[in-house]
């Protein structure tokens, strides 16, 4: 009687150290399990972190075109000498180039193909021209063909403007009216120069 009471004791024994080995090795598999969780999902929160970055620095390297900035002065002499700064914006990829000499106050607005427009600063103004006169006493005069002359808009800039089957110009009177700005191009040019009528400023 007493072996078979010693024998149960052992079978008891064996079967708690045999349930607490399955538990520990359950938990240690739940351990595991959690620990490659948690480290999958940083790995993962690591690469998508260092991609999107890779991401935004690829973007913050990509050259938008834009537009880019001119400036210019021009003077006359009338009454004293009447100084002017010229002011505007152009398509990236074209070139401003100002006159010399009986040319300074000619400024030719280019791209690769060519000139684009021609912006004359006139200091008619100061002479008590307008705009409406500019056209009339000086431009129509030489070119019969001219349209009756309208006002445009672009932006918050005004304008002047008239035209003939091929060619357009845009007049406005700046500084107090003292200088006219005369900008003449062909119209196939016009949207090319959108910038450059709704940024012109005179100082």
């Amino acid at each position: 009687m007493s072996n078979n009471n010693n024998n149960a004791e052992s079978v008891k024994k064996d079967w708690k150290i045999y349930v607490s080995l399955f538990l520990y090795a359950l938990l240690g598999l739940a351990i595991g399990y959690a620990v490659a969780k948690g480290y999958l999902y940083f790995y993962n929160r690591k690469s998508n972190t260092e991609a999107a970055s890779e991401i935004r620095d690829n973007e913050e390297t990509v050259n938008v075109p834009g537009l880019m900035d001119f400036s210019g002065s021009v003077s006359s002499e009338f009454e004293g000498k009447n100084a002017a700064e010229v002011k505007f914006k152009t398509a990236e990829g074209i070139k401003v180039t100002q006159g010399t000499g009986n040319k300074s106050k000619y400024f030719y607005v280019a791209n690769a193909t060519g000139t684009l427009a021609t912006v004359y600063m006139s200091y008619e103004g100061g002479r008590g021209y307008s705009a409406s006169t500019y056209i009339a006493e000086v431009i129509a005069k030489f070119i019969p063909s001219l349209s009756s002359p309208t006002n445009v808009s672009y932006a918050d800039s005004a304008w002047l403007y008239a035209s003939t089957a091929g060619t357009e110009w845009h007049i406005a009177p700046a500084k107090d009216g003292e200088w006219l700005i005369v900008i003449e191009n062909k119209k196939a040019n016009h949207d090319a120069l959108t910038s450059v009528y709704e940024t012109f400023k005179v100082n």
